[in-house]
């Protein structure tokens, strides 16, 4: 069993190499101290990264499945990110093989995101950003 500083670690490894075929610069922050993991280069910005992941599909008591990914600081506060720490959150959902590119100002403070890639036609909050590498790609407007 893998502990969740591992699984943290391997959705790092595969963002960085997902990124990189996407034709991305990544770098990393020295240290453990700043708020993102990843630094996107696209030529004409930089992003901050915040990586997550969800290796298990949530089933609740009405029989509806989801991944919960789990968008603050640490679980035990819980404490959203902000503008000044992050631009983007990559959520990797691991039994998926698939990525949500998601940007900070679509979460509105959220400390959730809930992802239904297994719903063919899911009209859920985030899905419209499954695998949205070319957010990463596009000019800074400095709203994110």
């Amino acid at each position: 069993m893998r502990n969740s500083k591992d699984i943290g670690e391997f959705a790092e490894a595969k963002f960085v190499v997902k990124a990189i075929e996407e034709g991305l610069i990544v770098s990393e922050p020295t240290g453990d101290s700043a708020p993102y993991d990843r630094i996107v280069d696209n030529g004409n910005s930089l992003y901050r990264i915040q990586v997550k992941s969800t290796s298990k599909m949530q089933v609740r008591s009405n029989g509806s499945r989801k991944y919960k990914i789990l968008a603050a600081r640490t679980a035990t506060t819980k404490t959203a990110y902000t503008r000044k720490m992050v631009d983007f959150f990559a959520c990797y959902v691991e039994p998926e093989d698939l990525w949500y590119v998601v940007p900070l100002a679509s979460v509105g403070g959220a400390i959730t995101i809930n992802l239904y890639p297994h719903v063919q036609h899911s009209t859920g909050k985030y899905e419209e950003y499954k695998e949205a590498w070319h957010l990463l790609k596009e000019k800074s407007n400095g709203q994110n």
